[in-house]
Formats: structure tokens, C-alpha cells, sequence
């Protein structure tokens, strides 16, 4: 019987464990891209962003919204983004994205951070 109760309390554990683990990623990965973004100035250089950030999970022109296959609206282009840096998590249900736009010079004239729920 305690071999069998033992056995149902390792399997709830790891059950428990592995539908925690996204929400565990999720929580570092976004607590990481928040200090990052408290650090990183309007006026930052691209070389700067990369040095704090690393490199972005992906790049647009600017025009592009959270998925890049969207286009942004002309009231949420940013005047004068020519690149914008996406840093975005894995965990798919528990969308988050943070932003950085990069004028011609490379450097940072806006930012932001978008999350869904």
C-alpha cells in the first residue's frame, strides 16, 4: 500500500513539474527581457541593445506587428523605425514580445512591451 501511494505521489509530482515547467520559462524569460528594458535608453545603440538582449528571435521593417505577417495600423507606426527588434517567448499560450525600434542610424527611438491575456 505506502509502495503504491508513494508511486501515485511521484507520478502527480512530475505531472505537476511538467505543466509547470512553460510557466517557470515564461516567468524567467520575461523577468530577463524586463531588466534588459529597464537598461536599455531611448537613444541606445543597436550594438548596445544586442550586447544587453542578445540577438532578437526576430527582425522587421518596422511595419510589421507582433506577428509578422501583420501589418501595423498608421497610428501605431513609430516615425522614423527602419528595424525593429522582436524578442519573443517560446511558450505559445502565454504570449509575450518585447520591441525595439531602430532608426537608420541604429539607434533606439522606441520600445515597448506586448503581452496577451
Amino acid at each position: 500500500m505506502l509502495a503504491k501511494l508513494a508511486l501515485l505521489l511521484c507520478t502527480v509530482s512530475l505531472i505537476a513539474g511538467a505543466c509547470a515547467a512553460p510557466f517557470i520559462y515564461q516567468r524567467r524569460f520575461d523577468r530577463k527581457h524586463a531588466a534588459f528594458f529597464e537598461r536599455t535608453e531611448i537613444g541606445s545603440t543597436k550594438a548596445e541593445l544586442e550586447a544587453r538582449a542578445g540577438l532578437p528571435s526576430y527582425v522587421t521593417d518596422g511595419t510589421r506587428w507582433v506577428e509578422p505577417k501583420c501589418e501595423k495600423s498608421a497610428d501605431q507606426l513609430v516615425p522614423g523605425c527602419v528595424e525593429e527588434y522582436w524578442y519573443r517567448s517560446r511558450v505559445v499560450y502565454l504570449p509575450s514580445r518585447w520591441a525595439y525600434c531602430l532608426d537608420k542610424n541604429g539607434v533606439v527611438i522606441s520600445k515597448y512591451h506586448w503581452f496577451s491575456w
